[in-house]
């Protein structure tokens, strides 16, 4: 919901990843054997992508998803 504040963990099971949700200052590495942590409070609705940004491999263009703010 709008205005909450929410704890991004991130790690990585193979490779280096990025983790970058553009329209906010959240970006960061996901490391295999290491935990990433990120806060954002998301101002108003709308929906963000979030992007993988460090080339990690053959499928690294299918590597997205949303975050949805209601």
């Amino acid at each position: 919901p709008v205005g909450s504040h929410v704890t991004f963990t991130v790690t990585s099971a193979d490779v280096i990843h990025g983790f970058d949700i553009v329209g906010t200052r959240i970006n960061m590495m996901a490391i295999p054997g290491q935990i990433s942590r990120n806060s954002y409070t998301f101002r108003e609705p709308g929906e963000h992508l979030l992007i993988c940004h460090e080339y990690c491999g053959a499928a690294h263009h299918t590597m997205f998803a949303k975050v949805i703010v209601e």
